[in-house]
């Protein structure tokens, strides 16, 4: 039987009980709608700091060591042509303070990014999460990845000097793979003068070129499989592969794979990169599902990345400006530069010494429908043309920027340009787009730094942009127009490209390409036959091939397994040395070959084997201070008769020699009592007179 209650002090003492208890179900209720609805729905925030520690930065001490640990010796002598030597690392690169970092994940939160350059984090964590990391101290602010990126600033500090430290890589390149035959990928490098510049032997070595993009397939496909991959990470999902993940789309990594072929690919009759033999760093950043903030979050912290590792050329062929309705949209005036999130990460890159290349978008033909970084002051914008290297493909982004500044800057195919293909590893097939220009001259930028390395990216843009098609007429839609690397690269000094070597008969032949803008006066060979010895000069002499430069050195001379050498030649106007490094050599193994890819070894056997007069001129040997050696490669019996003069035509020496077989003959040239000056040396033989000049210079 239910009880019944009166009006009491039991039924007002219930009557209360039901009250609190009904206040704490309507809480719980309301904290438990809160949960649903916030709580439990995870987002991605920056988290901007407010300093970088306590640690002071100075050489020597902790935060400055584990800053310069993070920078491979390739990275601060890319720096150096930029910046000052006792500055080669900022407080800016240094780490986020860890610390911070450990109490904001004590909420919970998930670490997704680091990026130094802007002392922040970016984390996945609910909302009550995010407002827990604000009330930390040492928080500036916190920011959803949705919103644009504000400006936030922290206290800096001065820089310091930095010591270099040497790299670990292990690299594969192609060599003796003979001229290249590039199939139906043969315009879109003929355009820009590229192929002139792969038939010398310039392929992009020694240069790396890093890549922001959707994802890479590139280990399974045969014309990217050789390509020399330093590194690779996947920013989105946080780990060192770039491929696709069961949880990605099925088409996640075509863009990328298709774009990295353009450079790295190397297959003959199909699929010819523009620098197959550079080395390669691989940065997955964006999401093809989705067009959110975060996705330039990624990119940031991947240029830093690929910064931090040595990266001469980062290219990306992606771009940002209208965005998921979950995040905020970019409006054309703030394109000026300098304001969205890529835009500043890759004027960061390119002040360390870095050119930076990117896409225009796909977005025309209406003007100013340029994407982000795409209007970076620093970075190198690229449109995209038809096969004719003249007419604006409909779709290119055009120009000018929010402030009226041209861009794009370059323009390079961007209809039918062949790629390979990331669903079929035997397909190869035409795509269009900037995202296709933009590696094309990418790969043509790491060429250019091939032969000149010691350009700054706005110096090499500049010779890009005032040999350009359009050079003297730019616009909004193409920019300069299509560079021409050759013209470029005559404008910048003396070619001189990589040597290929090779045993003929009793000689070790050298090969190499040299050309300028004016008449080459002289080129030579500098030989050191054991690390004891000076070096010895040789002449190289111009053969039946344009440009082709040539020199056989006796194998009697070498003495050691190996030889080191490097090439000389000015036009009058300036001098090169290739390497450009000074301390750099180029090591020759007498008796074997070494043919650079891309250049046709019907110009170098044919020398060999077919021809009358396969042998190159003579050359003198020796310090040129007390006594020189004249080295004369006879080809057929001969009597040899040699004469000296000064440049009065002054005969100072003469002397006849008898009949010599085939082979190699040594003939002094006493200089003792010479005067110091220039002298020519007349040289008969074989049916034939070459003249030699020598200097004295004691």
């Amino acid at each position: 039987m239910m009880k019944k209650y009166t009006n009491s002090a039991d039924e007002k003492l219930f009557l209360k009980k039901i009250c609190k208890y009904l206040i704490l179900f309507l809480i719980f209720i309301f904290l438990h709608c809160i949960s649903n609805g916030q709580d439990s729905t995870f987002k991605t925030y920056r988290v901007f700091f407010r300093d970088k520690g306590p640690e002071k930065f100075i050489p020597g001490s902790p935060l400055y060591q584990n800053t310069l640990k993070l920078f491979t010796a390739r990275a601060l002598n890319r720096r150096a042509k930029v910046m000052p030597s006792d500055s080669l690392i900022t407080f800016d690169d240094a780490p986020v303070f860890q610390p911070y970092i450990n109490s904001c994940l004590s909420t919970g939160a998930e670490l997704k990014l680091k990026l130094r350059w802007k002392n922040y984090i970016v984390v996945l964590c609910d909302s009550l999460q995010s407002i827990e990391l604000e009330n930390f101290t040492f928080v500036k602010e916190v920011q959803p990845t949705s919103q644009k990126m504000t400006a936030v600033k922290y206290k800096g500090s001065i820089s310091a000097q930095s010591v270099l430290f040497e790299d670990n890589n292990n690299t594969l390149y192609y060599d003796n793979c003979d001229a290249f035959n590039y199939g139906n990928s043969l315009n879109q490098a003929a355009l820009m003068n590229i192929p002139l510049l792969h038939g010398f032997g310039i392929n992009g070595k020694g240069v790396i070129i890093g890549f922001c993009d959707s994802g890479f397939r590139w280990k399974s496909l045969p014309s990217t499989q050789r390509a020399s991959v330093l590194a690779e990470y996947d920013f989105i999902n946080g780990d060192s592969s770039t491929g696709n993940k069961p949880t990605d789309v099925s088409t996640q990594d075509f863009h990328g794979t298709s774009v990295f072929s353009i450079v790295a690919g190397f297959s003959q009759g199909n699929l010819i990169g523009i620098a197959p033999n550079a080395d390669f760093i691989l940065s997955k950043t964006e999401n093809i599902s989705s067009e959110r903030h975060i996705e330039e979050d990624n990119y940031a912290a991947a240029v830093e990345w690929m910064e931090s590792l040595g990266a001469d050329v980062i290219s990306s062929s992606l771009g940002y400006f209208r965005f998921d309705s979950t995040d905020s949209s970019y409006a054309y005036s703030e394109l000026n530069g300098h304001s969205t999130i890529v835009d500043r990460a890759v004027n960061e890159a390119v002040s360390r010494g870095v050119v930076c290349v990117t896409a225009a978008g796909n977005s025309g033909s209406a003007p100013e429908t340029i994407i982000s970084p795409g209007d970076a002051d620093s970075v190198i914008t690229v449109g995209a043309v038809l096969y004719d290297g003249v007419t604006p493909a409909g779709f290119t982004s055009r120009g000018p920027r929010e402030d009226g500044k041209i861009k794009p800057n370059l323009a390079a195919k961007g209809v039918d340009v062949f790629v390979a293909n990331a669903a079929d590893p035997n397909l190869y097939n035409p795509g269009n787009g900037t995202s296709f220009a933009t590696p094309l001259v990418a790969g043509t930028v790491a060429l250019f730094l091939e032969e000149f390395p010691e350009l700054t990216p706005w110096e090499l843009r500049n010779y890009l942009e005032t040999t350009a098609s359009q050079a003297n007429s730019p616009d909004d839609t193409l920019g300069f127009g299509v560079p021409d690397l050759f013209k470029a690269m005559e404008k910048a000094g003396v070619i001189i490209s990589p040597i290929s070597t090779f045993k003929m008969n009793k000689f070790q032949r050298i090969i190499a390409y040299i050309a300028s803008a004016n008449q080459i006066n002289n080129a030579s060979l500098y030989i050191r036959f054991d690390s004891l010895s000076p070096f010895e000069k040789f002449k190289l002499y111009p053969t039946s091939y344009k440009y082709q430069y040539a020199a056989d050195i006796p194998l009697s001379l070498f003495t050691v397994p190996k030889a080191d050498c490097y090439v000389i030649a000015d036009d009058g106007f300036s001098t090169r040395r290739m390497p450009y490094n000074m301390y750099e050599t180029i090591t020759i193994i007498p008796n074997e070959s070494e043919i650079q890819c891309g250049v046709d070894p019907s110009q170098l056997q044919e020398l060999a084997t077919t021809r009358n007069d396969a042998y190159v001129y003579p050359s003198i040997v020796g310090d040129n201070s007390q006594n020189i050696n004249l080295v004369v490669p006879i080809m057929s019996e001969s009597e040899v008769h040699i004469e000296t003069y000064d440049l009065l035509g002054k005969n100072i020496y003469s002397a006849d020699y008898p009949t010599r077989e085939a082979g190699v003959a040594t003939y002094p040239i006493p200089v003792n009592k010479l005067l110091n000056g220039s002298y020519f040396i007349l040289v008969t033989y074989s049916g034939g007179i070459t003249s030699i000049p020598f200097l004295v210079s004691r």
